[in-house]
């Protein structure tokens, strides 16, 4: 199954390999980017202020505007590059599966919903195009920024550090249980979604059978359990993605609670400085960020993958010469 999955990433990579490399080496840059701003402004409190302004105080400024400039011009590019990157396979990929129904019998289509097409033709090929983008991105940024933050944090204060460190490992290991769970729900969710649609099709394209024999409150019954299925499986899903982004609010707060109390017992003790609490802080903001961002991309890994999942159904199907029906 794994290897399936890295076949179709590789496959649909590789028409698209300076576009990926953009990605990943402006990604990667501008993680670096992210990690040399708190040290910079660590010496601020103590060192630079107490002296007033001072011409290395104004040059510590400009290189934080010069830092915050070229991130920003960096995130643009990658965005503008990686989301067309998307886009593209979004297009190959809806073509190749409208080629190979082309090529289908009659039989399948006996047997086919059109709203079932449809929705996998427009709606899961959406998501997975927003996948292809989120993975090499997300992926490069979260994984830099927050082990990048994580040695630093060991480097302004190895005590405080592992508190923090041991609270980050809890978390990862419940978010890990509730990405289990989105993803049962996101293709349970899919599969509903592309029922509505056909059932909405059916009744929509038989509207002169169905006036003609007043069979309105019928065809209205059938779309209202279509509905009503779906609704129940939206809201199932939706407690998962409340636990999840409730969960990771709560524990940004709880983490910049212990780090002031802890840091402030260490300062009282002489084994921390202010300047250190404060990079310290910036730190742990700046690893809490990739924590939202990869449940950002948990979110479109779920929606994603019940896509490509759906999409392999169909292409998986053997093509038919079919030329007349039985």
């Amino acid at each position: 199954m794994l290897k399936d999955k890295l076949k179709f990433f590789a496959e649909s990579y590789a028409n698209h390999k300076k576009e990926f490399a953009f990605v990943v080496s402006g990604s990667l840059i501008g993680a670096g980017l992210g990690l040399l701003s708190p040290m910079l402004i660590r010496r601020v409190p103590e060192e630079l202020l107490p002296q007033g302004i001072t011409p290395e105080l104004i040059l510590t400024a400009g290189a934080l505007l010069a830092i915050y400039t070229a991130n920003y011009y960096l995130n643009y590019k990658v965005e503008v590059v990686g989301r067309g990157m998307g886009a593209k396979i979004e297009f190959t990929m809806r073509e190749k599966l409208f080629r190979h129904l082309l090529r289908m019998g009659y039989s399948f289509y006996d047997n086919a919903q059109s709203g079932q097409l449809l929705s996998r033709l427009v709606n899961d090929i959406a998501e997975v195009g927003n996948l292809m983008f989120a993975i090499p991105h997300l992926l490069v940024t979260c994984s830099i920024t927050m082990l990048g933050s994580i040695a630093l944090l060991f480097y302004l204060n190895w005590q405080l550090a592992i508190v923090v460190t041991a609270l980050l490992i809890f978390k990862t290991f419940t978010t890990i249980k509730l990405n289990g769970d989105m993803k049962r729900m996101f293709l349970r969710a899919r599969e509903n979604t592309g029922d509505l649609s056909g059932q909405i099709a059916e009744s929509l394209q038989g509207i002169r059978l169905v006036k003609i024999f007043g069979n309105e409150d019928k065809e209205l019954d059938k779309m209202l359990r279509a509905g009503e299925n779906l609704l129940a499986i939206q809201k199932t899903s939706f407690k998962t993605v409340g636990k999840l982004h409730g969960g990771v609010e709560f524990f940004s707060n709880v983490m910049n609670l212990t780090i002031i109390i802890l840091g402030g017992v260490l300062i009282s003790f002489g084994l921390m400085k202010i300047g250190d609490l404060l990079a310290f802080l910036l730190y742990m903001m700046l690893c809490m960020h990739p924590v939202f961002q990869l449940m950002m991309l948990t979110e479109v890994y779920q929606r994603g993958m019940a896509g490509v999942e759906r999409y392999r159904e169909l292409m998986n199907l053997p093509e038919s010469n079919e030329l007349s029906a039985e």
